[in-house]
């Protein structure tokens, strides 16, 4: 059996490949999470990603706003990304009525197309604030940043990794994010 930092970091390879599972309760209600391979930990991708995440997620976001309040799609949508050292995922969840699956995710395609536009600079920048402050909360006592050095430490990553994700995040470009967002959610 490997231990944890003898294990390799595996290269994240854009895919066009999309996962749909629905899952059918026996109610009205229908769980639908849309998703793909996604960059692991270490991985250029990852920066990027977790900047499209930020952005993506609360009852403020864009994506609510589209898909739930404007077109009345769901009763909650949200992004998840599932980042570690290998077999990362990226995806969008939608809780919505049975009766409205498949508009749901046809909604979401397009919402996911119209990504690859990428997104308006003030709200980039909103996004990579937000980030930062999360972390900031995260760290309110020694322990806190002890706890995050053991785990890079197990993973064979850099003691620092968190503090220089967070330094990468606030120097990564707006016009390096426009760029990424035209290649990741192409969906051709």
């Amino acid at each position: 059996r490997k231990h944890v930092s003898q294990m390799t970091l595996q290269k994240f390879i854009p895919s066009t490949e999309v996962t749909i599972q629905s899952a059918h309760l026996e109610r009205s209600q229908s769980h639908i999470f849309i998703a793909t391979a996604a960059p692991n930990l270490g991985d250029p991708d990852f920066i990027p990603l977790r900047i499209m995440q930020n952005y993506l997620q609360g009852q403020s976001s864009e994506l609510f706003r589209k898909i739930r309040d404007e077109q009345s799609l769901c009763y909650t949508v949200s992004p998840i990304y599932n980042h570690a050292l290998n077999g990362s995922t990226f995806g969008i969840y939608i809780g919505t009525h049975a009766l409205k699956e498949e508009q749901a995710i046809l909604a979401l395609r397009e919402f996911l197309k119209n990504l690859t536009k990428g997104i308006n600079e003030s709200l980039f920048e909103k996004a990579k604030k937000r980030i930062h402050y999360d972390y900031l909360m995260s760290k309110q006592s020694p322990e806190d940043f002890i706890d995050d050095k053991m785990v890079y430490v197990l993973y064979g990553l850099d003691p620092n990794y968190h503090l220089n994700v967070q330094k990468d995040i606030t120097n990564f470009s707006y016009k390096n994010f426009q760029t990424w967002c035209k290649h990741f959610f192409n969906q051709e």
